[in-house]
């Protein structure tokens, strides 16, 4: 008893130790009796939980508490076994029915910290635990275990923090903030960190750590102002420190340069003025080009001089250039030479004093920086100053030599070969010059000096190829050459020079090969003979090619390429015997399989198959019996003809047996017919009959199997190739022999009515139809009585068939029993011709109404054809019975009937077509009509009918065939044929004979349009005045002389058109043609308010319009024109508003007197321009004479205004109409700011009316003014008609274009400009209600000026777009108002009127 005691105690210790404090008290609590019931199931549980037997435990304690309810031991044992087998719901339920709070709530935590810790559940779950957790530290040991749970699953970090963004917080809220910073930071997640901990932070409620942790965020994001905002709140001075330079050490690594400066310099100065940070803020200024505080850096940092310049010089010139000034060039003579150079530094390069051994080093970079600023002769002068050293020779000739001033170089040269005759670079510098004035003499002979060794036998190689190359030499010359020549390389160089030389001139080819083959060879032998190989294959001499390599051959010399060089030479040449030999020496096996191959090709290309063949199958067999030389084996035989290789080849190739069949069929039947039995009809049963008939196979046709839906195609080719062979009666005799089916009556019915056996044949037919219902069969049966002249037994068989079928007959037997009743109606026959007369065609139904007519059946006639029969005869009946009351209708018949082809109602139908109007039907009848009926009168009506049928050609024929021409009106008809046929000198001709036979007034007229249209306009004119004096009263042909008049060239002739069209205009007040060119004519004579007036009409008239426009456009296009040319007669006034801003780049603004200050800047200039016509009309024929003012005012920048204002009035004059020329003459004042002056208007003191104020104010007493008289003269060229800039009615998009010219002259300061500017544009319409246009464009530009007598020029290039709007137009006048707004892009290609600037301009304006 003890002893269990004892045991039972040591295990409770032990489940203590393993789980949690096991309190005792209420198992003291239990009665005697509970505690008596209780100790065996415990004891046992105890034993097996030493053993680890946690399903035994559990099922024993489970048993207790059914009997102990209230044994707390049991069931924490229980709790214990289920936490065990990882039953952790069980064991949680457990716990909830423990009776102490306190025990029982550390118990539930505890089992869910396992839980979690073990196989986290689901989030719902926790967050349930959570909701029901009141205790703060047990909450975030809650949230904080599963997060770190769910960690160690895949992308777990990223869901512990998405975990823990879900739980919402209550009084742990600032530690579960913090919690979810430490995940975010885990994941660099920067903004979560900010969005947790920038509350706290704001609250005061941040630890050092988590502010750290803050901060590292906003370091990361280089957020400056959230970083600012916290380091107020740091732990400590040090902590803002770090802070800085992590953000700065943060900024530096991403290349934040700007953001890196600001937090270094946002150090203390004991801290930022520390080396190391001044070493950062000075990588930092090399990173950004920040000049000043690199060098600012560098000093603090005693980086040397050189260095810091170096820098500078690629940052900051002018920073580098005083930096440098300051720099002991004795520090790094070599680097400051390179510095010195980079800098432009020439003054410093002078003065500063440099050991001697750089001084040559100080003269090469000197010359070397004018020659760079291409001041060469600067340089030149400077070097002939100095003393002339080798060196400065040396450099004078370099400068020299790059100018190609070869002559200077000699001279140069040889003085200094005088100083040193053994400067070998001066030598060939002079050989140099030499060559490349072409003294190639000279050149050799200096070469010649130059000290022996191979460099010297180079440069005389050399000079002798580029002599060879620039002009080829005498042939002996290069002979000695060759002679003297030890090197064998330097020997092929000179002849395939040489070669190559003669090769371009005239058969330069030809003449390269025969000098080759002069030369003589030594150790060279063998690439002479290939080098003349070379040149022979391409003038194709095969000959020359295999006597050169031939011998090579011979040797075994050849390389592969020649050996295939001179295989093609025996191909080309088709050399059997050579290219045997040949072959011998292939390079490899394939070379030879190539070479026979080739010869095969070329024998194929050449015709020669026996040739082809040959050398085919002399090819080793596993390449002939290859499938592509197979192939090409069955070609040539089918070329050859070749049956026994065709058959071979094909069995080869696996070619189907029929294919094979089929070409030995026309090439050799017998072996075709001893292939075609080999061959299953099967396969292709259509091609098998058709080659078996033609082989005459007939033993095979009659035994072979074929499918049973060719069983009678079979008979049909056996049948016919018995008939073929004239065996009609064994094919007779075969088919007795055969079922008698259908088809075999029908055979055996054609076969005797070939034979003419036609009594025999009908009885077939009969049978035919009477087994079958076949109506062929009848129609053959009825057919060969009428051909035995049977016709009653034919008649009767048909009305029989008809009535049996009750007239459901086909076409052919219809028609013939028609036929019968065509030649013969009866009353009896009267009720089946009624019905037959719905069922034949229109010709067979003719056929019968002409027999009714004939019988005087008119009333069946009429009651039959209520639709107008296809066939003559009908017609023809139709007419007849027509004929007696209604002769109109009857020619519509007898048209139909002709256009059948009855040629009896030709001549009829010819006159009554022609008279009802229809020439075209009317001609194709007078075609028909025979010659011998063709009188005078039908000649001249068909004429007219081919003439007004559009065949003038015809026409003409039947005008010729007039035999008498004594009328005008048919000279006028011949006149009028010639025109049709566009041979209008000749239509001229015929009219003068027309007018030499009693003319009248319409003869006159129609004389002159022919003589218009033949460009006679002088004669055209003469007779239509001519037919206007014979017939005065003739509207039209007075209107036609007004227009006529009008059109011609001098402005006189112009002028006598006027009294025509006035009278014109009354009698035709409905044609607007008139009343515009009217309107012209008075605008010529200076007339305008006549002008107007006509245009007025002209639109008023189309207000309702007739027509639907002219040659010139729609209709909206002539109304737009006429408004156009009334609102140019009618403005008077004429004001432009522009303005123009250039930030970058020039203006256009006319600078007042032309000063010298006109420089390229950013300027703005406004324009204001009224312009007064004078005179009672404004325009008088497109001459002008107007006065008008105009203000400018410009300034600099696109914000200062008012800075220059200049006036002007004037008069302006534009003497021609019809050329955009205008002269002008104003007198001009101009105000210019003073430089110590007022800086002009702002844009923001337009607004301030006081400010407004002072800056006139300012302007005018610190302004100068200038006077001047201007003479100007202005013109456009190229922009007139289709390139005009208007509005466009018809077209969506337009080209246009201009050339201006502009060109002035201040005559009180004597200066001049001069400006040209050619701009070329497309315009597109915008999709807009009202009229807009978008227009890029491009320009080129040059101008000029001479201020103070010096002429400075411009010339720039460059691209813009235009917006423009049209406006303000009413029913008489087209758009009065234009505003525009451009900009457009300036290069500068050169000049220095602006500096070569070059820029942007935006401009608007408006014109009204």
């Amino acid at each position: 008893m003890i002893r269990r005691c004892i045991t039972r105690l040591l295990l409770a210790i032990l489940l203590v130790a393993s789980a949690w404090p096991v309190a005792t008290s209420h198992a003291a609590s239990l009665d005697k009796f509970a505690d008596f019931r209780s100790y065996p199931y415990l004891d046992k549980a105890y034993r097996e939980a030493r053993r680890e037997n946690w399903p035994e435990v559990d099922s024993l304690m489970t048993h207790l508490l059914g009997l102990v309810p209230e044994n707390e031991e049991a069931r924490r044992m229980q709790i214990q076994a289920r936490l065990k087998q990882g039953h952790y719901e069980q064991a949680l339920e457990s716990a909830n029915q423990l009776t102490d709070a306190t025990q029982k709530q550390s118990t539930l935590q505890d089992l869910r910290i396992k839980w979690i810790a073990a196989s986290p559940p689901d989030a719902s779950q926790v967050k349930e635990w959570l909701d029901s957790t009141i205790k703060i530290s047990d909450r975030e040991q809650l949230w904080r275990a599963y997060a770190n749970a769910l960690s160690q699953r895949p992308d777990g970090d990223q869901k512990a923090l998405a975990w823990l963004e879900s739980v919402q917080g209550v009084q742990d809220i600032t530690s579960l903030r913090r919690e979810r910073a430490v995940w975010a930071e885990k994941l660099d997640d920067w903004r979560t960190i900010i969005a947790q901990l920038a509350p706290l932070a704001q609250q005061d409620r941040i630890s050092p750590k988590t502010w750290n942790r803050l901060a590292t965020a906003y370091v990361n994001l280089q957020d400056e102002a959230g970083l600012k905002a916290l380091l107020p709140s740091a732990p400590d001075t040090q902590a803002a420190i770090d802070t800085k330079l992590a953000m700065a050490n943060r900024a530096i690594a991403l290349g934040n340069v700007a953001i890196a400066k600001n937090w270094l310099q946002a150090l203390p100065p004991a801290m930022r003025d520390d080396k190391a940070q001044q070493q950062n803020l000075w990588e930092l200024a090399q990173a950004s080009g920040d000049t000043n505080l690199y060098l600012t850096t560098s000093n603090n940092l005693d980086r040397p001089c050189l260095e810091i310049a170096e820098w500078l010089s690629r940052n900051d010139k002018a920073l580098a250039l005083q930096q440098f000034a300051k720099c002991d060039a004795r520090a790094d003579p070599a680097k400051w030479l390179i510095l010195a150079q980079r800098l432009d530094a020439i003054d410093l390069l002078k003065t500063q004093p440099l050991p001697e051994q750089f001084q040559d080093d100080r003269q090469n970079v000197l010359v070397s920086m004018w020659r760079n600023r291409g001041q060469q002769d600067t340089a030149l002068a400077w070097l002939e100053s100095q003393p002339q050293t080798a060196s400065t020779l040396n450099l004078r000739g370099e400068i020299l030599q790059n100018q190609h001033n070869d002559a200077a170089v000699e001279d140069v040269m040889t003085h200094l070969l005088s100083l040193a005759p053994d400067n070998n670079e001066a030598r060939r510098t002079l050989v140099q010059a030499y060559l490349r004035q072409g003294q190639f003499e000279k050149a050799v002979e200096n070469a010649n000096n130059l000290r022996d060794g191979p460099q010297k036998q180079a440069i005389l190689q050399e000079l002798r190829i580029k002599w060879i190359a620039a002009s080829a030499p005498d042939a002996s010359l290069v002979n000695q050459w060759l002679d003297n020549a030890l090197d064998p390389k330097n020997r092929e160089q000179l002849w395939r020079a040489y070669a190559t030389a003669l090769s371009r001139q005239p058969d330069g080819d030809k003449k390269a090969l025969a000098w080759l083959e002069t030369v003589k060879g030594e150790h060279d032998i063998t690439a002479l003979r290939r080098e003349r190989a070379v040149w022979a294959e391409k003038l194709d001499a095969w000959q020359t090619i295999v006597a050169e390599l031939a011998p090579m051959a011979k040797t075994n010399t050849l390389s592969p390429t020649t050996w295939h060089r001179l295989a093609t030479a025996y191909v080309n040449l088709q050399d059997e015997p050579g290219l045997t030999s040949l072959l011998a020496t292939a390079p490899d096996m394939q070379a030879a399989i190539d070479a026979r191959l080739a010869m095969a090709s070329r024998a194929i290309a050449l015709g020669n198959v026996a040739l082809a063949k040959n050398w085919l199958q002399a090819l080793p067999p596993a390449i002939r019996n290859g499938h592509a030389q197979q192939q090409k084996l069955w070609e040539l035989a089918q070329a050859s003809g070749d049956a026994h290789l065709y058959l071979t080849t094909s069995n080869n190739l696996d070619r189907p047996c029929l294919e094979t069949t089929e070409w030995l069929s026309r090439n050799d039947k017998v072996l075709a017919l001893q292939q075609f039995a080999k061959c299953d009809a099967q396969t292709n049963p259509a091609t098998w009959l058709i080659l078996a008939q033609r082989l005459d196979a007939i033993e095979l046709l009659k035994t072979q199997p074929l499918p049973d839906k060719w069983q009678d195609e079979r008979r049909n080719i056996l049948v016919g190739i018995l008939r073929d062979r004239g065996a009609q009666d064994a094919a007779l005799s075969w088919l007795e022999s055969q079922p008698q089916t259908v088809d075999n009556l029908k055979l055996q019915a054609e076969l005797l009515q070939s034979q003419n056996n036609d009594t025999d044949a009908e009885k077939y037919w009969l049978a035919v139809y009477r087994k079958s219902g076949d109506f062929n069969a009848l129609d053959q049966a009825s057919f060969l009585a009428l051909k035995d002249h049977r016709n009653t037994n034919a008649k009767t068989l048909l009305e029989q068939a008809y009535d049996q079928r009750k007239g459901k007959l086909p076409d052919a037997l219809l028609h013939r029993l028609a036929a019968f009743y065509a030649q013969n109606i009866t009353d009896r026959d009267l009720p089946r011709v009624k019905q037959l007369m719905t069922q034949i065609d229109g010709t067979t139904r003719g056929l019968l109404l002409a027999q009714l007519a004939k019988g005087n059946y008119c009333s069946i006639v009429a009651q039959t054809t209520h639709d107008v029969p296809n066939e003559p005869a009908g017609l023809g009946a139709l007419g007849q019975c027509a004929m007696k009351t209604m002769p109109g209708v009857a020619s519509i018949y007898y048209q139909k009937a002709a256009d059948l082809g009855d040629d009896n109602s030709l001549p009829a139908l010819a006159y009554a077509l022609e008279a009802g109007g229809s020439p075209e039907q009317a001609l194709k009848i007078w075609q028909k009509v025979p010659a011998t009926l063709m009188s005078d009168n039908a000649l001249l009506t068909a004429a007219r009918s081919a003439l007004e049928a559009e065949k003038p050609d015809q026409a003409e024929d039947y005008w010729l065939r007039l035999p008498k021409l004594t009328r005008a009106n048919d000279w006028a008809l011949g006149a009028t044929i010639a025109e049709a046929k566009n041979q209008p000198q000749l239509a001229l001709q015929r009219q003068k004979q027309a007018l030499r036979n009693n003319p009248s007034p319409e003869n006159y007229y129609a004389a002159a349009a022919t003589a218009q249209k033949a460009g006679d306009m002088p004669q055209s004119t003469a007779w239509l005045r001519k037919a206007n004096a014979l017939q005065p009263e003739n509207t039209r042909y007075n209107a036609d002389l007004g227009m006529r008049l009008a059109s011609l060239d001098t402005p006189d002739m112009q002028k006598t058109a006027i009294p025509y069209l006035e009278k014109a205009v009354v009698d035709y007040p409905h044609d607007y043609r008139l009343h515009e060119t009217l309107a012209t004519r008075y605008n010529a004579v200076e007339n305008s308010a006549a002008a107007r007036q006509q245009l007025e009409q002209a639109i008023d008239l189309e207000q309702y319009p007739v027509s639907f426009g002219d040659d010139y456009g729609s209709l909206d296009a002539r109304r737009y024109r006429q408004r156009r040319a009334h609102e140019t007669l009618e403005r008077r006034n004429s004001v432009t508003l522009a303005s123009t801003w250039s930030p970058a780049g020039v203006t256009d603004f006319p600078l007042g007197n032309n000063t010298i200050e006109r420089r390229s800047a950013s300027q703005n200039v406004q324009t204001l321009m009224w312009d007064h016509a004078l005179g009672e009309e404004p325009v008088r024929n497109g001459s002008t004479l107007s006065v008008y003012g105009r203000v400018l005012i410009g300034g600099n920048g696109h914000s200062r205004y008012g800075q220059t204002v200049g006036t002007g009035a004037g008069m302006r004059y534009k003497p021609f109409g019809d050329y955009n020329l205008n002269l002008y003459s104003e007198l001009y004042s101009q105000t210019r700011r003073d430089k110590s002056g007022a800086p002009g208007i702002k844009t923001g003191d337009i607004l301030d009316l006081s400010k407004l104020m002072d800056g006139i104010s300012d302007a005018a007493n610190n302004n100068k003014r200038d006077n001047d008289l201007i003479l100007r003269a202005t013109a456009s060229f190229f922009d007139q008609n289709e390139y005009r800039n208007d509005w466009r009615v018809d077209d969506d998009d337009w080209n246009e274009r201009f050339l201006s010219i502009d060109l002035s002259w201040w005559t009180k300061s004597g200066n001049h400009m001069a400006l040209s500017r050619f701009q070329q544009g497309h315009s597109f319409k915008l999709p807009t209600e009202s009229p807009q246009t978008i227009m890029p464009y491009g320009f080129i530009e040059a101008g000029a000026q001479d201020p103070n007598n010096t002429w400075r020029q411009d010339l720039r290039a460059g691209v813009g777009v235009r917006w423009q709007l049209f406006s303000d137009d009413d029913k008489y006048n087209a758009y009065r108002t234009r505003i525009n707004a451009r900009i457009e892009v300036q290069k500068s290609l050169g000049g220095n009127l602006y500096e070569g600037a070059s820029g942007m301009l935006f401009g608007l304006e408006m014109n009204f």
